[in-house]
């Protein structure tokens, strides 16, 4: 090494293509890629309940919905969420998981009969909360490889000179050198080696995710001669998102001096958003009801917090450690529209089968700087990147509803089409949900209960995808909706 003092990044804004998990197409993906939430009810029917309406779960999927209530509505729900998250690596496999509670839904809403009209039946106003989204997670990975990490800190810091290497690339190959991990070819080389030059290590792999997404609506609605129902809201949706893991690697060669090292990174992620949905719903029938929504596209704000910190041990002894400057950078987020087509059968009063369908455009999430920013970043290969692995998919909830009064029983199914192109992740990344529930209703209160199981599988580079295999990570949750809420 040739020594030096070090630096402290002031200013400015270094992206770091190599390895980073921040403000990519994942990104953009993570919070476009929503499912079903909301009242206990909706959950039971795997989201298939904008056709039916009265519900407050119908502002945000079709806010038409809320044109049947005739009633105004307070509601309440909590959700329990189990994941389970099952990782196979090279051969080696692992197991992970994380429960967590919080607040599925609650809603105010009023439903009044205008003064002066006899075609407009009612009109309704509400306000209400769902989260649609949650990140909570715990995923382990375990396995011997052909590839370090240490690889893609070269691959990063080549071309770099070595005074210059922390002030430049400073969450990555710079804390990287100064835990002697990498080191230049020769004294004033600009290419670099690593501490393992076979590469071959034992590598183990903690992330722990949490956070979620959760959105606010301003709804109004209105009831046309009991045949067409009106609906539009304004939705305000806020992201939280923590990622935090930890990377150690052991040499599979022992006569190596470098006996191992950590690498530790932390992610937060902060985010506000609007959006709009309009929605129309007509009774053509006694038993039959359809509906169409559209939903334009999110603008999100996120605001990023990073930092790292690297480990090094030898067989001399020696210990080394260095923790990266904290990284800041606000950017935008749009997220692509929606339309939902649905449909309801009424079977004689008693119960319903109801159908959603929609369509969603994942290639059409873009990122952007922040006008604010003094260093905006153009995004040029992550919108790329968008284009080229996403495309569009198809969403499809059905959801059966049976009274026997006051009792109702409910189930439901979902399937969430991919959202990637042929040949760009190897594991099925469709998400199929299996829902069921029961419920007690009278004149002036309800309890309802959901139980959702959910599926679906992820591919996780831990690094540079052209120098490791992805993690195969299948993931299973269990979730249990409760909701309450009185009619006045």
């Amino acid at each position: 090494y040739i020594f030096s003092m070090r630096h402290i990044l002031i200013s400015g804004f270094i992206l770091c293509s190599v390895i980073a998990n921040s403000q990519n197409e994942v990104d953009a993906l993570r919070y476009s890629n929503i499912g079903f939430g909301g009242t206990a009810r909706s959950t039971s029917m795997a989201g298939a309940i904008s056709a039916l309406g009265a519900d407050p779960s119908c502002s945000a999927i079709n806010p038409a919905g809320f044109g049947r209530f005739t009633r105004s509505e307070f509601s309440f729900g909590l959700n329990y969420f189990d994941i389970q998250s099952n990782t196979s690596f090279n051969g080696s496999n692992s197991h992970g998981g994380r429960a967590n509670l919080n607040v599925a839904n609650f809603a105010l809403i009023g439903s009044s009969e205008p003064q002066n009209s006899e075609d407009w039946k009612r009109i309704q106003f509400g306000i209400s909360y769902q989260r649609y989204a949650n990140f909570n997670n715990k995923i382990t990975i375990n396995g011997d490889n052909n590839s370090s990490m240490l690889d893609a800190f070269v691959a990063e810091a080549n071309g770099t000179a070595e005074a210059n290497l922390l002030d430049e690339k400073p969450f990555y190959s710079g804390p990287a050198y100064w835990a002697y991990l990498i080191d230049p070819i020769s004294p004033g080389n600009n290419t670099y080696s690593s501490q393992i030059p076979d590469s071959r290590v034992h590598q183990t792999r903690s992330i722990t995710r949490i956070g979620s997404i959760g959105e606010t609506n301003f709804t109004l609605s209105g009831n046309y001669l009991d045949k067409l129902y009106f609906g539009g809201s304004i939705g305000l949706p806020s992201v939280r998102y923590q990622d935090k893991y930890s990377h150690e690697e052991t040499p599979l060669d022992s006569s190596l001096s470098l006996t191992g090292f950590t690498f530790d990174e932390s992610l937060v992620t902060r985010g506000l958003g609007i959006n709009f949905k309009a929605g129309i719903l007509f009774s053509a029938t006694e038993w039959l009801r359809l509906g169409l929504a559209l939903h334009t596209p999110t603008g999100i704000g996120l605001s990023d917090r990073w930092s790292t910190t690297v480990s090094s041990e030898f067989s001399n002894g020696d210990q080394y450690s260095e923790t990266s400057i904290l990284g800041s950078y606000s950017y935008h987020l749009r997220t692509p529209g929606r339309v939902i087509f649905s449909t309801a059968f009424i079977i004689k009063k008693q119960g319903s089968v109801s159908v959603d369908f929609e369509r969603v455009n994942y290639s059409k999430a873009k990122l952007r700087a922040d006008k604010f920013e003094t260093n905006p970043y153009p995004f040029t290969l992550e919108n790329n990147a968008v284009l080229t692995n996403y495309q569009s998919a198809s969403n499809i909830r059905i959801g059966a509803e049976w009274r026997f009064i006051p009792i109702y029983l409910r189930a439901g199914y979902a399937i969430y089409g991919t959202p990637f192109k042929n040949g760009v992740s190897i594991s099925d990344a469709s998400r199929t949900y299996i829902t069921g529930g029961v419920g007690y209703r009278n004149r002036i209160f309800y309890v309802d209960l959901a139980y959702v199981n959910g599926k679906w599988k992820e591919d996780y580079y831990m690094y540079n995808a052209a120098l490791t295999n992805p993690a195969q990570v299948s993931n299973t949750t269990h979730s249990i909706v409760l909701t309450a809420g009185i009619n006045f």
